[in-house]
């Protein structure tokens, strides 16, 4: 390699690191068009460009544009059969395949259930359970601590560790989804309490709503009612929410209605506040 060649090589990475480090703010801004529209250019460039392709790979992931998702980590794996990030993203695959089949049913109507996963409501039972353990603890060594054994002291640790934990356990349960049933004419969301049913014929509007910054968590599934009195739904599909097989959810409501609109959730115009299902 000549001088002049090096050179010409150590430009074009430093001018690719550059060009990386500018789709990264649009990212962080939520300019997201410019961000697709930077990383097209720089694969014309170099159409093997692993950092660009898998970058493009998140933000389609973030987006909720999950066979777009697809099919670029399956490029970067024909490039590199070791890339790591390509590796983890088909092992998260293959978890959320096995997700679909132990947390869905096939319904006799031609419908799909899908059962989310109570990882809040365990989250916060164990809390509680942590509490009640250090209540007793403390309630053991009140014998050797007086201010342990003030009545003010007992009652106020007790409403702090045992009744407060249990009482959010109890809303939790009662406020979680307890199951989501999409039919070939209407999707119904129960919790505890009640059961929410809107018709397809009825929807105006079906997003998949991201939130900026990336969080990792952020993305949400969106049915807006042609009924402006009726509140719309937000259902939380990501990394965080107790729904479980994300992409199969939305790949089912896709088949039995249509393509979402992919938008940022503060662009979204809902004539009411949406009821929210996590």
């Amino acid at each position: 390699m000549t001088c002049a060649q090096y050179f010409l090589n150590y430009a074009d990475e430093n001018s690719m690191v550059m060009r990386l480090d500018t789709i990264k703010q649009f990212i962080d801004q939520g300019r997201f068009p410019q961000a697709y529209g930077a990383l097209d250019e720089l694969l014309s460039l170099g159409p093997k460009n692993t950092n660009a392709l898998r970058m493009k790979a998140l933000l389609y992931g973030y987006e909720g544009r999950f066979r777009e998702e697809a099919r670029v980590w399956h490029q970067i794996l024909a490039i590199d059969p070791e890339d790591e990030w390509a590796i983890d993203y088909f092992h998260r695959t293959l978890q959320e395949e096995r997700e679909h089949e132990y947390f869905t049913d096939l319904l006799p109507s031609g419908g799909v259930r899908f059962l989310p996963n109570p990882r809040a409501i365990v989250s916060i039972s164990f809390i509680g359970v942590m509490g009640c353990a250090v209540f007793l603890t403390l309630a053991n060594f009140s014998h050797r601590f007086a201010i342990l054994a003030k009545p003010s002291f007992s009652f106020s640790s007790f409403a702090a560790l045992v009744i407060i934990p249990w009482l959010l356990i109890l809303y939790t349960y009662f406020r979680s989804v307890k199951e989501i049933v999409i039919e070939r004419d209407a999707i119904s969301i129960a919790t505890r309490t009640k059961t929410y049913y809107l018709s397809w014929s009825e929807v105006e509007a079906f997003y998949l709503a991201h939130r900026v910054p990336p969080m990792g968590s952020g993305l949400s599934l969106v049915l807006v009612p042609k009924n402006l009195d009726q509140s719309p739904f937000e259902i939380h599909i990501g990394q965080n929410s107790s729904i479980r097989a994300p992409s199969f959810l939305v790949r089912e409501i896709v088949r039995v209605f249509h393509e979402p609109t992919y938008e940022t959730w503060s662009n979204l115009k809902l004539p009411k506040k949406p009821v929210v299902f996590s």
